[in-house]
This record gives C-alpha cells, sequence and structure tokens, in this order.
C-alpha cells in the first residue's frame, strides 16, 4: 500500500461522454460503502479526477476528451504535502494540499473499474497504466506524456473493389477496399 507519496499515470481514450468512470482505484466509494484508498478517474462533466481516502479531490481545470479517437495522458502526484495533476504533461493551474496519509486496505489495485458491481467501469481505451510510490517532477511527467501509444496499420487485399471490412478496438471502424481491393485500418495500440 502506498501511503506517503503516489504517481498515477496512464493513456486514455474515452469513447463515452457525461459518463463517471474509474481508471485505476484502490478504494470503494459506492452505495454508501466507502473504503479509503486512492482512485484516478474521469468525472461525469469531462474533468480529470484524482481521490484520496473518499474526501481530498482534486479535478483537472481542462476536460478530457470523449470521442473515441483522442488519446491523452493524464497524471497525477502527491508527494506527502500537494496534490498536482498533469494533463498531456502540462501541469494543471489548481493544486491542493494534503498531509496524508493515504489509508491503506485488503482491496485489490483495480483497473478500468472498482473493486465492486459497481457500473462506472471504463468505457474506452487505457494504455501504459503507471503506478509509482513517489511522486514524478514536472519534467518525468512530460516524457511519459511524450511517449504516446503506438499506432500500427492493418492493410490486406479484400480481393474486390468496394468491400467494407471492419474491425473494433472499442469504438467500430470500417475501411473501404479501393478500386485494386487494398485497405488499410491504422490501430492505435
Amino acid at each position: 500500500d502506498l501511503t506517503t507519496s503516489i504517481t498515477v499515470a496512464a493513456w486514455i481514450r474515452p469513447n463515452v461522454p457525461s459518463t463517471y468512470m474509474y481508471v485505476l482505484t484502490k478504494n470503494v466509494n459506492t452505495g454508501g460503502t466507502a473504503v479509503n484508498g486512492y482512485d484516478l478517474s474521469l468525472t461525469s462533466a469531462h474533468l480529470v479526477r484524482i481521490r484520496f481516502n473518499n474526501s481530498v479531490v482534486l479535478n483537472s481545470t481542462t476536460n478530457y476528451p470523449h470521442d473515441g479517437a483522442t488519446w491523452m495522458h493524464i497524471a497525477a502526484t502527491w508527494d506527502g504535502t500537494t496534490i498536482r495533476l498533469f494533463l498531456n504533461g502540462v501541469q494543471e493551474s489548481n493544486t491542493l494540499s494534503f498531509s496524508g496519509p493515504i489509508q491503506t486496505n485488503s482491496l485489490p489495485l483495480a483497473i478500468g473499474n472498482q473493486n465492486t458491481t459497481d457500473p462506472r467501469a471504463y468505457i474506452g481505451t487505457l494504455d501504459d497504466i503507471r503506478l509509482y510510490n513517489y511522486a514524478l517532477r514536472a519534467a518525468q511527467v512530460l516524457a511519459l506524456a511524450n511517449t504516446p501509444p503506438t499506432v500500427y496499420t492493418i492493410s490486406g487485399n479484400a480481393g474486390a473493389a468496394g468491400t467494407i471490412l471492419s474491425y473494433t478496438d472499442g469504438v467500430p471502424k470500417t475501411a473501404t477496399a479501393d478500386s485494386s481491393g487494398n485497405y488499410t485500418f491504422s490501430v492505435p495500440t
């Protein structure tokens, strides 16, 4: 359990607007049940949120994208004194004082939802989720944000012009074969 400092970071590409979603959590706060710990989440107001002990909350001032196509790097740090949020490597202007500690619990670390049947599961794509037992410096967070998810290209020949092919990575994609039957998908990972 992390109690005196922390960094949580992830690449997010959510595709559902106006829904509260958990990115990473080691607490519970639902249905009248609360177990202290920490979580990095996305609010229904399109803000990134870090929360400690179910009562110490810092929301971003910048909205996250929710179109299912745009990646954003998010990170939260706490050095034992100050909580900070970073979006795409840039520190948000608001900070929050917190002397700690983060309360410990016996829950497992969860990615994409709480450790309950809570309906606020993450909908979209997550990549490179990181958890550190210390607060990264701003330059270190920026270095993480400057390494975006890799995009791979899938291409081939459908054999006939006009053939429609599809795949899904959380967001359905289609491609129509050209006059030679060739198609290309860009696949972010």
